[in-house]
This record gives structure tokens, sequence and C-alpha cells, in this order.
């Protein structure tokens, strides 16, 4: 997830890309981030999002989605996710992949000039 406005990016790790682990995993890192109240999330159409009600109570905000095949909707998401693919290019192997790397990488991203 990233923010729009402060560029504010938060990674995390799950295990399984179900509904219930992405949505947990939002609520925990938003609030985590000191982001009690987040105005809008957008997110793709992916199945990963289909818990977005839960997401959208727990945080008090409201969730949209963009368009099928409109990755200029999410201009912002889709630069950071080209940046989190140079620490983990297409085809890497999530299993070795620590919750200490993505909170370096997450550290590195948020602290660039």
């Amino acid at each position: 997830m990233v923010d729009r406005k402060s560029r504010l990016t938060c990674i995390a790790k799950v295990e399984h890309r179900t509904a219930m682990t992405v949505s947990e995993a939002i609520i925990r890192l938003l609030k985590k981030a000191g982001l009690n109240t987040v105005e809008t999330i957008t997110c793709d159409n992916g199945k990963e999002f289909t818990n977005h009600a839960n997401v959208a109570q727990a945080l008090k905000t409201h969730v949209y989605f963009s368009h099928p095949r409109a990755a200029w909707e999410q201009s912002t998401d889709e630069n950071t996710n080209c940046l989190i693919r140079q620490y983990f290019p297409k085809g890497s192997y999530f299993e070795n992949i620590t919750k200490l790397d993505v909170w370096i990488i997450m550290k590195k991203l948020n602290n660039r000039p």
C-alpha cells in the first residue's frame, strides 16, 4: 500500500493471498503506521480484496475499486510496485523472503530522497 500524498509505503508478506489474510494485513499495517484515519482506499479487482467491507468498517473509511485494465487510475501504486520489484524480481521464491527482508525494503522505500 502507498499513500498518494505522503508516499508512505507499507508492505507485508502474507502467507496466503486470501481475502481474509490480505484484509487483516491491510488493517494491521495501517494501524501500525498510525494511520487510524484513512480517507479512502483504492484497490484493484483481485479476489484478495473481496473482504473490503471489513477493512472499511475497521478503519472507518470508504473502499473503491479501479476499473479493470486501467493502471493509470493507480499510478502511484503501480510505480511503487516497480520499485518493490527492484528488490524482489518476478519469479522470486517468496518462501525464502523473511519479514525482516520486507521490513528493510519498506524502510528503504520510505527513506528515499
